[in-house]
């Protein structure tokens, strides 16, 4: 659970941890894994595990002032519910997904996600539903990428890219 605070949880994402749920809390706005692109000081391609790895289990996101949640479930059971999360950085979206099964879903309602956003990322991730809040038009940015398996899509809402 990312409660409060802004500690960002970064290094040693790599876990043989199953089924667990995380819930990232509207007090947390750290980030949770490392963008691509590592633009301290002198910038360089990151080296290191960008993800959390789990071995499936459930996201909510609910947190406006988070700008990175990079989650990779492998190929396992995957629940991703976004209720509200900030607008990423590096032109990417806040929330990255990677993996997914057969019977993984995920609920956009507020937020940007990209599942398998970059070229080289797969994620299975057979339905997908895009909502809104209060602004049908925009509340929801939802990005698949290449290399996302989408079966059905429900959109009530939102942009679909």
């Amino acid at each position: 659970m990312f409660d409060s605070g802004s500690i960002a949880c970064c290094y040693g994402l790599s876990t043989v941890l199953t089924g667990l749920t995380i819930n990232v809390n509207p007090g947390y706005s750290g980030q949770i894994g490392l963008p691509d692109r590592n633009t301290d000081a002198t910038p360089y391609q990151e080296y290191r595990t960008s993800s959390l790895v789990i071995d499936g289990g459930t996201i909510v996101v609910d947190a406006p002032q988070v700008n990175l949640v990079r989650v990779n479930f492998g190929s396992t059971l995957a629940v991703v519910r976004e209720l509200n999360s900030g607008a990423g950085i590096n032109s990417a979206p806040a929330v990255l997904i990677t993996g997914g099964a057969a019977s993984s879903e995920a609920d956009i309602t507020k937020g940007s996600c990209g599942f398998a956003f970059y070229a080289t990322e797969t994620a299975n991730f057979p339905t997908v539903k895009i909502g809104y809040v209060s602004n049908q038009a925009s509340d929801a940015i939802v990005t698949l990428g290449v290399g996302c398996t989408v079966t059905a899509i429900s959109k009530a809402g939102g942009v679909l890219a």
